[in-house]
């Protein structure tokens, strides 16, 4: 009995008598075109998309621009829904009907396309903020009217991806509003690329609008290449441009039935009201083709709800997915473990061998060492002897040692004893000897100044008595009485003083 099939897109689990996914539409793979990203991860070569043409790498099995699988490229099947064909009768709940007074148009793109600046040329007035500027001027979604050539058109501004200091997720939470902005729905969506360089960035950004809008998306988008007058500065047709452009961009142009246009939006006047006039009869052309109708709130509601259920299934596969590696993570813990604990047990029974082992080794160890111990006693207690034997000796010869220190000590004194004995005597003698010396000196000293002053005395006697005799000749006034005695107190004031000098020459003397 033929089992489920997962869809290699969506990753959802189909009854095995779907023929397509319930949730993409993708078509059921044959047994020999059955691919699983859980049984290998990469394929040796690139593969080509039958619905874009864009040359994919070998491991990606979805497609980057269209986001057709490649089970569906493998064999031939296109899996884009129903409604979304050209055939408008075969379309669930279309409402939109042609208006050939109104024209509504959404403008995405890149930070930096000139979105803003396209805006307020087709509404031939500035309704958008617009300058040369390195990060997004537009961060919510703006809405413009005018009337030109009798049509009321509408245009809706979006904010640009990756430079606008939002997230991507708040920008398309944002951009979703210009859908209900032009109800019941867009004639056209415009998608600016700047001529020049066709970056990374700018493909994520058609990519990112597809996957929340839907593959039909592409039914009603058109290029505009900005800064056409690039192309007229360098001679270069626009066509020309196009045919040397990236590969993801060819492949984006054919997903929209090569549908684009090149702009200027530095013209004026009568070429550049030409220039909107082309744009409006291409938007025209892509209503017409449709039937009249407008991308739908049904559209985005239903490839919303499909993008919804993808990421339910896909969160659900992760789930699953997550759950298998951690019951593998477990079986492989288990064995793990169940290994460790064997080894465990190995380890334990050597261990406990081990254990034997040592405790024989000890008790051996234990007898030998009660051997060595009663060695080391006997030891010990020979040693002892032999330290109380040689105190013993050792005490004697102490004995005998400080007998002879006492009796050489003795000696010494006893001589030091002489020598300082002899050495006081002839000390004396000689301090005996210096004393006479002195007391000789002295008394020979006294001698002499007795002797002067006794010549001294006599010289004041002779003095005085003939001073005597002078005054016996004078007058015998008091005034020369006054003068005697002064005279006599002047000479015995020089006795006094000599008397003195003496005695502290007498003393000197004593001392030395």
């Amino acid at each position: 009995m033929e089992s489920e099939w997962e869809c290699s897109v969506c990753t959802l689990v189909n009854n095995a008598s779907n023929r397509t996914c319930e949730v993409c539409l993708n078509t059921k793979p044959s047994s020999a075109d059955t691919w699983s990203p859980y049984l290998q991860n990469t394929a040796s070569s690139e593969w080509s998309c039958l619905v874009c043409t864009y040359n994919n790498k070998g491991q990606d099995q979805i497609c980057g621009i269209c986001s057709s699988s490649r089970d569906a490229s493998a064999t031939g099947a296109v899996n884009i829904p129903d409604y979304l064909n050209s055939d408008a009768t075969k379309r669930p709940k279309l409402s939109g009907v042609v208006d050939t007074t109104e024209l509504r148009i959404v403008i995405i793109g890149k930070t930096g396309t000139g979105k803003s600046a396209t805006g307020n040329t087709i509404l031939g007035r500035r309704e958008f903020e617009s300058k040369v500027c390195g990060a997004s001027i537009t961060n919510k979604c703006k809405l413009g009217m005018n009337t030109r050539f009798d049509r009321k058109i509408v245009v809706v501004d979006t904010p640009g991806l990756y430079d606008t200091g939002m997230t991507n997720e708040q920008v398309t939470k944002e951009i979703v509003k210009c859908i209900g902005m032009t109800a019941p729905g867009p004639h056209a969506i415009l998608l600016t690329v700047n001529v020049g360089r066709f970056t990374k960035e700018e493909q994520d950004t058609v990519k990112h609008f597809v996957d929340h809008f839907g593959i039909g998306m592409y039914n009603y988008l058109m290029v505009v290449f900005t800064r056409a007058d690039d192309l007229e500065d360098d001679n270069l047709d626009i066509r020309e441009y196009v045919k040397h452009c990236p590969q993801s961009l060819q492949a984006i142009l054919k997903l929209c039935d090569h549908r684009y246009i090149p702009f200027n939006n530095k013209l004026s006047g009568y070429s550049q009201e030409q220039q909107v006039k082309n744009l409006i009869g291409c938007v025209d052309e892509v209503v017409s083709k449709h039937g009249g109708f407008c991308y739908t709130n049904e559209m985005y509601e239903e490839a919303e709800k499909t993008l919804r259920r993808r990421e339910d299934e896909v969160k659900r596969k992760l789930k699953e997915e997550e759950r298998r590696k951690v019951e593998t993570l477990h079986r492989h813990l288990q064995m793990e473990f169940d290994e460790k604990f064997a080894l465990a047990n190995e380890e334990k029974e050597k261990l406990a061998d081990e254990i034997k082992k040592i405790e024989t080794d000890k008790q051996i160890a234990e007898s030998r060492e009660a051997e060595t111990r009663d060695q080391i006693n006997a030891l010990k207690n020979e040693l002892k002897d032999c330290k109380q034997q040689e105190e013993t000796r050792n005490k004697e010869q102490e004995e005998r040692l400080e007998r002879k220190l006492h009796e050489m000590e003795r000696k010494q004194a006893e001589q030091l004893q002489m020598q300082t004995n002899k050495a006081n005597e002839d000390r004396i003698t000689q301090l005996q000897k210096q004393m006479e010396d002195n007391e000789r000196r002295r008394e020979q000293q006294i001698e002499d100044l007795r002797r002067e002053n006794e010549r001294k005395v006599r010289d004041v006697e002779e003095s005085y008595r003939r001073q005597q005799e002078a005054a016996a000749l004078r007058d015998n006034s008091r005034t020369g009485i006054e003068k005697e005695e002064d005279a006599f107190s002047q000479i015995w004031t020089g006795v006094k003083g000599a008397a003195k000098a003496v005695v502290e020459t007498v003393k000197k003397c004593s001392i030395m």
